[in-house]
């Protein structure tokens, strides 16, 4: 074997290698797609089901009847507000607080109204998911927006497990869930 052929060689592996990326990352790209029309499928199923609001603020200095404060005193104006549904309840650290070891904290995975699949972190700020009645209707009120939900957070643990099979089936378990706690 030749020096040119040896250089050939590896011209062509890394052909190969570039073209499996290439094909990898658009498969990826094509499975988000699919679990995003899940996504958007499961919320017009749920858009009767359940009474959770997910609610995103900002900070406002100069309000006389803030909706939300902080412990420390903080005033909180609604930016925004928006159905959402429990999809996956798990607990976590959250990747900015692992280098500081932050506390595991309950963190579920929400899908809001709008087909958005994402990770609600409650803040140190103090505003929590808080009951506003029996039927456990809950205000995930945060100041900024969620995670975006990935594969990690419907494998838990799993990492070779098909994404598009785990969050239809995650996604089919929360409407079979909110319709069993409609009919009581």
């Amino acid at each position: 074997m030749s020096l040119d052929d040896a250089i050939n060689a590896i011209h062509r592996q890394n052909e190969y290698e570039e073209r499996e990326a290439a094909r990898k990352r658009q498969q990826l790209r094509e499975e988000d797609e699919k679990v995003r029309d899940l996504c958007l499928e499961a919320a017009e199923r749920l858009a009767e089901l359940g009474n959770e609001e997910f609610v995103r603020v900002e900070p406002k200095r100069r309000m006389l009847w803030p909706p939300y404060r902080d412990p420390q005193g903080g005033r909180y104006a609604v930016v925004s507000r928006r159905r959402c549904w429990v999809i996956v309840d798990m607990s976590g650290i959250r990747d900015s607080d692992r280098e500081a070891r932050g506390p595991i904290r309950k963190s579920p995975v929400l899908l809001l109204s709008d087909g958005t699949l994402g990770r609600f972190w409650p803040e140190p700020l103090g505003l929590r998911a808080t009951s506003w009645d029996d039927d456990q209707a809950f205000e995930y009120v945060s100041s900024v927006d969620l995670d975006p939900a990935g594969r990690d957070n419907f494998s838990l643990g799993s990492h070779n497990s098909d994404w598009l099979l785990l969050a239809k089936n995650r996604l089919a378990h929360a409407v079979v869930s909110y319709e069993r706690r409609a009919r009581g």
